[in-house]
């Protein structure tokens, strides 16, 4: 082998290594996002009840997005995806927060229970797992939920009560 087919299988070598690297450091790339504000969300909820609330979403990468923004809400174990989200704009960018608007119906159906809950808001971006993300600060709600008329139900419990009268002679 002479000096310039070494010289050309050196630089294909390192062209191939860098652009295996390359590759690699791109498929790393994770989108931080944090929830800079939330509200709406009451502390009762009646069991059914509709709520409309507001979160502030930031990017904390330098990166910039543009797709599918929208918000999950999990509680029980379980992930619930809001009934309706709407951003501000379909992006994020590190200088540029989004607000994004959500609707749920909260309800026993969907795992919560009467009395009190804890649930755990999420915003999300593409399907919620592609691309890659991290958000940083999910923000903890606890919420009260009673039955519809307001009242929780209690076991009755009856007592029934004996009473011997006199007999008068």
């Amino acid at each position: 082998m002479n000096w310039e087919m070494k010289n050309i299988l050196r630089s294909v070598l390192i062209l191939v290594s860098v652009c295996w690297w390359g590759n690699k450091a791109e498929a790393q790339v994770t989108y931080e996002l944090t929830i800079d504000s939330l509200v709406g969300i009451p502390d009762t909820i009646v069991d059914g009840q509709q709520v409309t609330f507001y979160m502030i979403v930031s990017m904390n990468s330098p990166l910039f997005y543009q797709g599918n923004i929208f918000v999950e809400l999990e509680y029980d174990g379980g992930f619930y995806p809001v009934d309706t989200a709407t951003a501000a704009n379909a992006s994020l960018s590190p200088n540029s927060p989004n607000t994004i608007q959500a609707t749920h119906i909260f309800s026993t159906n969907d795992d919560l229970s009467i009395g009190d809950n804890v649930v755990v808001v999420w915003p999300r971006i593409g399907d919620g797992v592609t691309p890659q993300q991290e958000v940083t600060n999910p923000l903890t709600v606890y919420i009260h939920m009673v039955e519809p008329n307001g009242i929780i139900e209690q076991p009755t419990v009856e007592f029934w009560s004996l009473f011997l009268l006199p007999t008068l002679p």
